[in-house]
């Protein structure tokens, strides 16, 4: 009764642009084919529901004006809807996000077929000329054909959220078949978001020009932060859920991360110096002051950069800002000095650290540890000069920023 009161209102909307399903019941086809002959649709939103009831297969029907696609918690076993066809012949989409449910992943469940999804498009030979594509959660082998799913020529961003198993032994022979058959299509892409940095994705980082964001979300975060409550599978409606627990971090992440920090440095300030804007690297990837200088010297057209660092004084504040003349936004992670002090601390230090510059700065936003604040003009206390500067939320610095791209979300 629902899909039929909705369909009966989609087919009385002649202006219709977007639309989204975020219901606890599966979209029918009878929806599918009244959103297909809107011509004004250009972006369409579709989440499974949480609730695992198998349900027949129905194939979307194509969307020739459709720009954007979202679909989230994608169940192959219970919710097999075939987006082959949409893929194929809706030839205006330029942004795609897939989110497969965590449960695959956590499982170690092999149910994910990518020729289920691309088939078609791999059939006719098509590149789809996307601008940005997401995947989240994917648990599949790697087909050496899915690499000419995507035109190289159009994509501009790609982000990858908890699509590698880290240290799980029950993912690994999945995981590795995309490990030992990297892609040989270069992308140049304009923005990254990936949250399992690896020394393949630094060497196709390396391989690319024109970076203008890279955003390394942090992997134990990222970890922590995925769904942890997931329904088992069953026919009936379930009464009680299972908690799963997330991967953990591979116990040598210290020598780990020390390689591909500077694996990471060598390729930005080689391939992307002058052309890297947004920096966010992981928190467990703290910098001495060598390192922070090489990225000061070889990306000196920073304006957003995020990142961990071994001194434990605002010193670094004054290596950096004097040389990252475009910096506005900086976040400075994992400081014992930055978490040990309290407010009003925090604001007797920074206003006159702030102020020691005789350069101008266009430095706005600044996080210490945990805190976010705004940094203001110069004004004078007695003799000594102060600059502005009070405690704000991360939400009001304008998007995109090295805090709204640090999420799980796609």
């Amino acid at each position: 009764m629902l899909n039929i009161v909705v369909r009966a209102a989609v087919d009385r909307m002649d202006k219709l642009d977007s639309f989204r399903w975020e219901l606890n019941t599966k979209m029918l086809g009878t929806v599918y084919q009244g959103l297909a002959l809107r011509p004004s649709l250009t972006s369409l939103s579709i989440k499974f529901p949480s609730l695992r009831l198998p349900r027949p297969s129905i194939v979307i029907p194509p969307m020739p004006h459709l720009r954007a696609l979202k679909v989230t918690d994608i169940d192959p076993l219970c919710y097999p809807d075939d987006i082959s066809l949409l893929l194929l012949q809706s030839r205006n989409l330029r942004d795609l996000k897939l989110h497969w449910s965590p449960r695959m992943r956590y499982n170690a469940e092999p149910s994910i077929v990518l020729n289920a999804y691309f088939g078609r498009c791999i059939a006719a030979n098509y590149s789809m000329p996307l601008e940005h594509f997401a995947a989240q959660n994917l648990f599949a082998l790697h087909d050496a054909e899915i690499d000419q799913v995507i035109n190289p020529k159009t994509i501009r961003s790609f982000t990858s959220i908890n699509n590698k198993g880290g240290s799980q032994p029950q993912t690994a022979f999945v995981d590795d078949t995309w490990l030992k058959r990297p892609p040989k299509v270069v992308w140049d892409l304009e923005m990254i978001r990936d949250d399992a940095p690896s020394e393949i994705v630094a060497e196709l980082i390396s391989r690319g020009k024109g970076l203008r964001r890279l955003y390394l979300i942090d992997p134990k975060r990222s970890a922590a932060s995925t769904h942890s409550l997931i329904t088992t599978a069953t026919i009936t409606p379930p009464d009680s859920y299972h908690v799963y627990t997330p991967p953990s971090a591979p116990e040598n992440l210290d020598e780990c991360k020390a390689g591909l920090t500077d694996l990471y440095l060598d390729a930005l300030t080689t391939a992307h110096g002058e052309s890297l804007r947004h920096l966010l690297l992981p928190a467990q990837w703290p910098l001495d002051e060598t390192q922070i200088a090489k990225l000061v010297r070889g990306c000196p057209n920073l304006s957003q950069l995020g990142l961990a660092v071994e001194v434990s004084k605002m010193s670094v504040v004054r290596l950096l800002v004097p040389f990252l003349v475009h910096l506005v936004a900086l976040r400075l992670m994992r400081s014992c000095f930055m978490d040990s002090k309290d407010d009003e601390e925090h604001l007797v230090v920074m206003r006159s650290e702030m102020a020691l510059s005789d350069k101008p700065a266009k430095l706005r936003w600044m996080e210490l540890g945990s805190r976010v604040w705004e940094i203001g003009g110069i004004y004078w206390e007695g003799d000594e000069k102060r600059r502005m500067v009070r405690r704000i939320s991360w939400e009001v610095v304008p998007e995109p920023n090295i805090w709204s791209m640090d999420t799980l979300e796609i």
